[in-house]
């Protein structure tokens, strides 16, 4: 709801209903018009292991696979050397059958070296993919983790701008209850007012008409009292609420005058 929206206290409840309904129009019209926001899907990129994998070869390997290597060249030249003693100790150096000993012997030993650099070899990079499989898959679950966390961020705005949304439609009903139950109160004052206002006016017209019928009597009472003296002396009664046409004349006179000696 803007500024300026929330209704004055007033002592007057036909303008306190009328702030509240403006106020309530205003909160009304601020919620028709709130969208709530978009909740967008965090995106990551998947790390891939055998990108990671050159931070896990050992330096060591071509030494060792060298080294081995070495070692069975060495072990051969060994053997070779026996064979030949051996040759010569039987007097069949140089001959055939020394000829394809020792080809056998060379056969198996480079046999044997290959074995063993294929299996260094792949000791190392089975190591080598096996952490960069963990140190991916530790990245993957950290990067899920951070999406997941944002879509969730998101979706808690989203529903914190709903139930903010909510509220205020909620009050501007509230608000808007309150400015018709002061109009409701407003009318009842009205209408108590024009009743008091009809019960003074009938009093007032009530001691108005008592002081007309007291004037009216106070004017009539000499008229009425020498009616009645003329009753008297004449012997003609003058009924209460009937008029007389009765003019004195001479003769009249005469008689009070002698009625009075």
């Amino acid at each position: 709801m803007g500024a300026g929206a929330n209704p004055q206290m007033t002592a007057n409840p036909f303008a306190q209903a009328s702030g509240a309904q403006q106020g309530a129009l205003a909160g009304t019209a601020a919620g028709m018009t709130y969208q709530p926001s978009q909740v967008q899907a965090t995106s990551y990129q998947a790390a891939d292991p055998t990108q990671l994998m050159a931070g896990y070869q050992n330096p060591y390997e071509n030494q060792v696979v060298q080294q081995t290597l070495a070692d069975i060249g060495q072990a051969q030249d060994i053997a070779l050397n026996q064979m030949g003693a051996q040759a010569t100790a039987a007097n069949a150096f140089g001959g055939s059958r020394q000829g394809v000993a020792e080809a056998q012997t060379r056969l198996g030993y480079g046999k044997q070296a290959a074995n063993t650099i294929g299996q260094l070899r792949q000791q190392g990079f089975n190591t080598a993919l096996t952490a960069a499989q963990n140190q991916a898959a530790a990245q993957n679950a950290a990067s899920q983790f951070g999406a997941q966390a944002g879509m969730t961020a998101q979706q808690l705005n989203q529903m914190a701008g709903l139930q903010g949304a909510q509220q205020r439609l909620g009050a501007a009903s509230q608000l808007g209850n309150l400015g018709r139950q002061s109009f409701g109160y407003g009318q009842q004052i009205q209408q108590q007012q024009a009743r008091e206002g009809a019960m003074q006016r009938q009093i007032q017209q009530q001691l108005i008409d008592q002081a007309r019928g007291g004037f009216q009597r106070y004017t009539g009472a000499p008229a009425q009292g020498l009616q009645t003296l003329l009753g008297t002396l004449t012997g003609v009664p003058n009924v209460q609420g009937q008029s007389s046409s009765f003019n004195p004349g001479l003769f009249n006179y005469l008689q009070l005058g002698a009625s009075m000696f």
